[in-house]
């Protein structure tokens, strides 16, 4: 087993999400090296030779290389041999992680040989009993305190995908400074400041491809106070909702017990359910992935929030 192959398991991305720019953080220094370095392969679209050819390259003013594998589940017999082949072959310089939605690695005989010849980390939400405690935990690797009774409020208005209530720390911890203690009030003010509707409008444009209008609606949140940090939490709220939609209908789900469980308001769902309808998993997937860049980039410094979200908007 090698600790340059890492096997993420489990439902939950954002968990899968955070492993794979942990591992980009600590194997290279600033953005241009990952730039050069770094690439993700999804196994529904990529053969596995191309990953391989990436990883046996030499990399390039770095010491490393990083590839990722996306839903290993989706690859054929032949490129499922070709990796398992492959992954001992690889120089000392390649580091590769793979992910697989499955939950357990002993139901599928070629998870379980990629797991032997790697290490396994499971990305498993919490239960929602359990949510709670994992804000209250979260907040604490953050320094922000919480106020008794915080924790659950936000699992109530925010919703459970964890990105979302990571985002929603985020933005407390920016909203109250430079307190470290954070109370439900500042949490309720901070979340009536975007705007529900706007949000809808904005998810919207993206997915029908409306770069102006999008723009436009992302400027109508600005001017009523909303910031980076909270338009790019409450867009990617509305994305999962419609990612989440995507796969319980695909399961035979009935449309109203979903609207209830995602907790769409009656005055969207008829136009939350035609847009779904209408959108790709692959144009859900690569939003989803230029809204982390996004968030990313004004995270790290690397450009102003406001433009940050305009380069999203225009680049999507």
């Amino acid at each position: 087993m090698s600790p340059a192959r890492l096997l993420l398991i489990g439902k939950e991305r954002f968990l899968k999400e955070e492993a794979i720019a942990q591992a980009r953080g600590r194997l290279f220094q600033g953005a241009s090296e990952a730039e050069l370095n770094f690439q993700s392969f999804d196994a529904e679209r990529d053969r596995v030779s191309a990953l391989l050819d990436f990883l046996g390259t030499a990399p390039f003013l770095a010491e490393k290389r990083l590839g990722v594998l996306w839903g290993v589940d989706a690859l054929e017999d032949e490129d499922r041999e070709r990796l398992l082949a492959g992954l001992d072959r690889l120089p000392s310089s390649a580091c590769l992680i793979l992910e697989t939605a499955q939950t357990n690695t002993r139901k599928d005989p070629f998870i379980q040989a990629l797991a032997d010849k790697s290490t396994v980390q499971a990305c498993h939400p919490p239960f929602e009993n359990e949510l709670p405690a994992w804000i209250e935990n979260r907040a604490k690797k953050k320094g922000l305190g919480l106020e008794r009774g915080l924790a659950s409020f936000l699992a109530e208005h925010v919703g459970t995908e964890l990105s979302g209530l990571e985002n929603a720390l985020e933005e407390l911890s920016v909203y109250i400074h430079p307190r470290r203690q954070a109370t439900v009030e500042d949490a309720r003010k901070l979340i009536q400041k975007t705007s529900q509707e706007d949000v809808f409008k904005l998810a919207d444009r993206l997915l029908e491809g409306k770069k102006k209008e999008a723009l436009q609606v992302m400027d109508s949140l600005y001017r009523s106070g909303a910031r980076a940090p909270e338009i790019v939490a409450a867009l990617n709220g509305q994305l999962e909702r419609y990612k989440k939609a995507m796969t319980a209908l695909g399961e035979g789900r009935s449309r109203s017990d979903l609207a209830d469980e995602l907790r769409i308001p009656k005055i969207h769902q008829s136009a939350f359910f035609s847009k779904l309808e209408k959108t790709s998993g692959e144009r859900l997937r690569k939003l989803q992935r230029s809204l982390l860049d996004c968030d990313e980039s004004f995270k790290t410094g690397q450009a102003q929030e406001r433009f940050s979200v305009e380069r999203f908007i225009l680049t999507t």
